[in-house]
């Protein structure tokens, strides 16, 4: 635009000349009037409506802290899941071992326990057969169904004295069969008597009413 008056050039969509001062003949208050609805609505979106940038930015944050949430909840899982899974297997290496993991710790048999456990012992409630070594610490005991071998440790627990001055020997005998749990049974062993008595121990506290009455049909002790 070039103004009549001073003739200076200047942008058609200005309302008046930047030098004089007069009035823009040409000037479209049309187009002013868009141009400057469409500034400040630019404006007012800019401040009320966050940009695109800035809401891709929110939507990769909440994903990004939904991600972290499922991380951190699968991380926990996996750490109980492994706590318990070799929290059981050395349980189980506990209790259970390897009869060579026995061997090592068994302690040595009390000298009465030669005299009143070594032999051959017959059950004639169960017909089963009970063979102990007490000098290997080894066991072996056949029943109508099955035979069971291992290791066992025997702990002299009390002594007393019968009426007729026969003493009873009393051992809790821990049995380790091959690659099973082992059991306990508390033993009443009798010095030159062809009978012993068991009962298996259930927490600590044998049952009376479970005893069992075997009868030696061979002494191995020398």
């Amino acid at each position: 635009m070039k103004c009549p008056h001073c003739h200076i050039h200047y942008m058609d969509d200005e309302l008046e000349c930047p030098i004089c001062g007069k009035y823009n003949p040409n000037f479209n208050i049309g187009f002013w009037k868009k141009k400057q609805t469409t500034s400040e609505k630019s404006v007012r979106q800019s401040k009320e409506y966050p940009p695109k940038s800035a809401k891709k930015s929110e939507k990769t944050q909440k994903k990004k802290v939904e991600w972290d949430k499922i991380l951190s909840t699968a991380l926990v899982i996996l750490t109980l899941l492994s706590s318990f899974v070799f929290g059981f297997l050395d349980y189980r290496e506990g209790v259970t071992g390897s009869i060579q993991d026995v061997s090592e710790n068994l302690t040595e048999p009390p000298e009465s326990a030669y005299l009143t456990l070594d032999g051959v012992w017959e059950c004639e409630e169960t017909g089963e057969e009970l063979s102990l070594s007490v000098g290997a610490l080894e066991y072996i005991l056949t029943t109508p169904q099955y035979v069971e071998q291992g290791q066992m440790e025997i702990v002299e627990e009390d002594v007393r004295e019968e009426n007729d001055g026969v003493e009873l020997y009393f051992y809790q005998v821990q049995f380790y069969p091959d690659g099973v749990y082992g059991y306990t049974r508390v033993i009443t062993g009798v010095p030159d008597r062809q009978v012993i008595a068991t009962m298996p121990d259930e927490e600590d506290d044998a049952n009376v009413d479970d005893m069992q009455v075997w009868e030696q049909k061979k002494n191995t002790h020398a």
